[in-house]
């Protein structure tokens, strides 16, 4: 085992006792339960740390857990440790906190002591599970019959009685770290919210089949201003609502299905000048008529949003809910009164829903036009500011890009630097254009609480908070995304992916299932999937059935040749890299976190495959095309860590190195804690390919170290072509052999 015992200290094991009356025997025996236990028994690491600081607790020497201390202690270190470069033990203790939680929700929901180590601190807490609850309720009986308020003592009786069946029973679904079961909207009923909506896409009424942009934009324009209501506890998002757009289901199961009291269903029809919108609110419940109106008024975009904000406002009264003056405010406002304008923006918009936001040309355009129509249209610069952070980030990373995102958005903020959409683009800009996750969280904490149904905003945070090396802060955003668009399949599996990293890989599974029953033409989840159960089981067979289906085969794109040539590399198939390597449509696989001339993986695959002469011409050719690539794009991480790879492969020691390190430095793990690690491993897999044995293993170790992206486990590791000849080193073998059971 890691680590050693402490001494005993000046108090008596014996004779110890927590506050809660709890003897040593108690917590020893609770202690060896957790240990025993499926979560823990498999974790060498954890379940040391954990025998750890229970034992020191129990011995008195609390004061001795402390971080230095516990990488000497536990982990080994030397003297020299030092926790601010090293973070071993924080990393640790966050792993432990998550396993706590994950046996607790499981095996331990029926146990009578809990063991916990708040967070930020390593000295563990015990309580008796049952106790606890039964003297807090106890406690608040005390304090209303001290009031001799005899029917508010019965009604909190009830309360209290109710709370403890409660905590007994209901697994924490909402704590931070606890094991969410969120299962996808056609599957079960999930809980309702008290004073909650879902508004169904509207119908189009229109002699024009044409004007669904303009129906889905009223559509959309409501459950914004909907969304803003402080009073509303749940609207659902738009993403969730469209899979009922020609649904049979009926109002009672819709609302079931979306935990939602209540349902606002409409329609639209436009005829020359005229705009005539109907509109009806239905009890969820009980499938109860609550509120109706048809609204028939000429087309301006005075009328439009009227009647918007008159919607809004009656959905509120049905509700019995309050509006604040912000609430008035935001109802009140006009987005544009060019009705000309209004139509591009909502065009715009239904391309984003259509085709993917900053996919397409013809969204800065149209959005373009809308602000020359009318320079004052707040929601057009937001929009077009987005659409080109995101064509920054994801698609092209072209500066002109970038300074068009920060144009718009500076406009938008200028004339309404309240509103919260302006604010999320802010902090969408932020994010995507520099990384700055301090201001970027810093416009969304400010966003969030005036629009708190709005599922984007939380999942932005999410992502900037699992960027910054927060992953268990970001969970609790992440189910509240869900909670408001239960039908949408991204904010799900970014849960499974941050549950991966937190090396939680079964309910990652579970949650990947989840999202892949909401989108099963989904490629990138099945192997994201495939990832999660390759790190659960290193024979997982995943890999091999997925890479040889012909519906995976037929996808040229670049992320599917990318990931299809890596799982026939890490299933040592190298006839079949080759032939995924020989479908691509384009000389260089393009992506996000890759830059690949087809050549580099060619010369990979034959390097691997030992044909090392073959593999040099590859290799030439591919340094070319990089070098080039490196002139027009001077300092994108991604062509400097492919290009080392070349450079090690023609075994050009220094270049190489010095080409794997300026990516680390462009792109490093301090500045993105998800795909930054990204870069180290690919470090390490030069210092390998040079036949650095001692470099490359310590490359991994710094990785394993921490919480790391799916693609940086030990058993993916073991999986790699690029790390089989370190299997002789017992340097390996040792650091392997610390994360997982068996090698």
């Amino acid at each position: 085992m890691l680590g050693k015992p402490p001494e005993p200290g000046p108090t008596s094991m014996t004779a110890f006792h927590t506050e809660s009356g709890l003897s040593v025997a108690e917590i020893q025996d609770q202690r060896d339960r957790i240990l025993a236990s499926k979560i823990f028994s498999r974790s060498k690491r954890q379940s040391a740390f954990l025998d750890h600081v229970v034992n020191a607790e129990l011995a008195g020497r609390a004061d001795k857990l402390k971080e230095i201390a516990l990488g000497i202690d536990v982990f080994e270190k030397d003297t020299s440790f030092n926790p601010g470069t090293d973070p071993i033990v924080r990393v640790e203790a966050a792993r432990v906190r998550a396993k706590l939680r994950e046996y607790y929700d499981e095996d331990g929901s029926a146990d009578p002591i809990r063991i916990e180590i708040p967070k930020g601190h390593y000295v563990p807490l015990f309580s008796a599970t049952n106790a606890h609850n039964e003297v807090q309720a106890a406690a608040t009986l005390r304090r209303l019959t001290n009031r001799k308020s005899v029917v508010l003592l019965l009604a909190v009786s009830g309360i209290a009685l109710l709370l403890l069946a409660l905590v007994r029973y209901v697994p924490e679904n909402n704590l931070v770290g606890s094991r969410i079961e969120l299962p996808a909207a056609a599957l079960e009923q999930i809980p309702r919210t008290e004073r909650s909506i879902a508004v169904l896409p509207f119908r189009n009424r229109s002699a024009l089949a044409d004007d669904v942009y303009f129906v889905d934009g009223i559509h959309d324009d409501i459950l914004t201003q909907l969304s803003k209501l402080s009073s509303l506890n749940k609207v659902i998002s738009r993403t969730s609502m469209e899979q009922y757009r020609d649904s049979t289901k009926s109002i009672r199961e819709i609302g079931a299905e979306l935990g939602v009291v209540t349902v606002l269903e409409g329609s639209v029809q436009r005829a020359g000048d005229r705009v005539r919108i109907t509109v009806q609110l239905i009890n969820a419940v009980h499938d109860k008529h609550l509120w109706s109106e048809t609204y028939d008024r000429e087309l301006t975009t005075l009328n439009i949003f009227a009647i918007q904000s008159d919607i809004a406002l009656s959905v509120s009264k049905a509700l019995y809910t309050t509006l604040s003056q912000e609430d008035q405010k935001a109802l009140n406002s006009i987005p544009t009164r060019n009705l000309q304008a209004y139509e591009l923006y909502q065009q715009a918009r239904q391309i984003r829903r259509t085709q993917g936001l900053g996919s397409q040309e013809d969204i800065p355009r149209l959005l373009q036009e809308a602000t020359t129509l009318d320079p004052s249209f707040v929601l057009a610069y937001v929009d077009l500011a987005r659409a080109y952070s995101d064509r920054f980030f994801t698609l092209e990373r072209d500066p002109a890009h970038l300074e068009l995102a920060r144009n718009a958005v500076d406009k938008a903020f200028a004339l309404s630097p309240s509103m919260p959409e302006v604010r999320i683009a802010l902090a969408d800009y932020y994010y995507k254009g520099s990384l700055d996750y301090a201001r970027a969280l810093e416009q969304l904490n400010f966003a969030i609480p005036q629009a708190r149904s709005n599922s984007e905003a939380y999942a932005i945070r999410a992502f900037i908070l699992r960027r910054r090396g927060d992953i268990e802060a970001a969970i609790p955003d992440l189910v509240r995304a869900i909670e408001l668009d239960p039908g949408n399949f991204s904010p799900r599996y970014v849960l499974a992916d941050t549950y991966a990293i937190l090396g939680r890989y079964e309910q990652a599974i579970d949650l990947y299932n989840q999202s892949m029953e909401l989108a099963p033409e989904n490629f990138g989840l099945r192997i994201l999937k495939a990832y999660a159960q390759l790190s659960l089981d290193v024979s997982s067979s995943e890999f091999t059935n997925f890479s040889r289906e012909s519906s995976f085969a037929a996808y040229s794109g670049p992320a599917t040749i990318r990931f299809r040539w890596e799982i026939a590399m890490f299933e040592r198939d190298y006839e079949l890299a080759m032939v995924t390597i020989d479908s691509s449509e384009s000389e260089i696989v393009n992506m996000q976190f890759a830059f690949f001339p087809l050549d580099l993986m060619r010369g990979l695959t034959e390097f691997y495959l030992g044909e090392k002469s073959t593999a040099t011409e590859l290799f030439k050719s591919a340094s070319s095309t990089l070098q080039r690539s490196m002139r027009e794009i001077p300092d994108d991480p991604r062509i400097f860590s492919a290009r080392s790879f070349a450079l090690a492969g023609l075994g050009n020691r220094e270049e190489a190195i010095e080409a794997a390190s300026k990516a680390v430095d462009l792109y490093p793990v301090s500045s993105d804690a998800v795909d930054g690690p990204l870069y180290v491993l690919n470090f390490a897999r030069t210092y390998a390919m040079l036949g650095e044995r001692a470099a490359a293993i310590e490359k991994l170790s710094d990785l394993l170290a921490r919480p790391s992206n799916w693609y940086v486990s030990p058993n993916v590791i073991l999986r790699d072509p690029a790390f089989e000849e370190l299997k002789e080193e017992p340097d390996f073998v040792q650091l392997i052999e610390l994360y997982i059971d068996e090698y």
